[in-house]
């Protein structure tokens, strides 16, 4: 979850960049939240020393009248905190009536954007998936886990190896489909792609057209050279073919690796 601080001197300007942004998060299939908004620097310093993560995006407005500070003292603040937290880098964003003035600012603190008010929603949309971009792609290095990473337009999906019951390849649109517990998610990337993501996880290929999560399968015919897979939620199995030279892989993994003697 990337977590967002919005910190505007104009509540007219807040107002309008904290609707324009749940509105393109709500849109979107952006994991994003907005945490806090203020228009005081004092409440986002607050914030920076008592609660900073290490997957923050801030939007702060340079020029803050009546605050203690502005928002290059604000991005040095987060800055000094994440040094002594050793966590990884915010994204800052800087917003100012004078966009030039402060480009070499945004340069000194590593800030991600400088935007120009006013600031239209599409420029704001872009700022944000270009954020998350990044977020995810340092997220995915960073984590444990393996995660699914597909492009589809301008979203982009976090997929875990584990929802994942089967892969195959659309003839008709030749497009992947990637069949989720949840949802079914067509995109460009071919299967060998695909595959190759997603090495050394549950999910197998067991045929030219088809991946299949092996943790899923129930059973298989041998006759019909077919798999089952449970899609889980008490839905009836899903059918995938196999390919003959993966036959006896994928009854070793019915049989040995998850202990299911009944083969059909």
């Amino acid at each position: 979850m990337l977590e967002i601080v919005l910190c505007e001197d104009d509540i007219n300007i807040l107002n309008y960049m904290s609707k324009t942004l749940e509105k393109i998060i709500k849109n979107s299939s952006m994991e994003c939240k907005i945490i806090l908004k203020a228009s005081r620097s004092e409440d986002v310093e607050a914030f920076i020393q008592n609660t900073l993560g290490p997957n923050m995006a801030f939007f702060l407005d340079i020029q803050l009248k009546n605050s203690k500070y502005n928002g290059y003292d604000l991005a040095q603040l987060i800055r000094e905190k994440e040094r002594a937290l050793k966590q990884k880098k915010s994204s800052i964003v800087f917003i100012s009536d004078y966009y030039f003035q402060y480009l070499s600012m945004g340069y000194n603190v590593g800030a991600a954007n400088c935007l120009k008010k006013p600031v239209s929603a599409t420029v704001l949309e872009d700022c944000l998936r270009s954020i998350y971009e990044d977020y995810l792609l340092l997220d995915y290095s960073q984590s444990k886990a393996q995660l699914l990473h597909v492009k589809v337009g301008h979203e982009i999906y976090r997929i875990k190896p584990e929802d994942i019951i089967y892969i195959n390849r659309n003839k008709t649109t030749r497009k992947t489909v990637i069949h989720t517990i949840s949802q079914n998610i067509e995109c460009s990337d071919t299967l060998d792609v695909i595959e190759e993501k997603l090495s050394d996880t549950c999910v197998v290929k067991c045929g030219k057209s088809y991946l299949v999560n092996k943790e899923r399968i129930i059973k298989i015919n041998e006759n019909e050279k077919t798999v089952y897979l449970d899609p889980g939620n008490g839905l009836e199995a899903v059918e995938c073919y196999y390919g003959e030279k993966y036959k006896n892989f994928i009854v070793e993994v019915v049989r040995s690796a998850f202990n299911k003697p009944g083969i059909g």
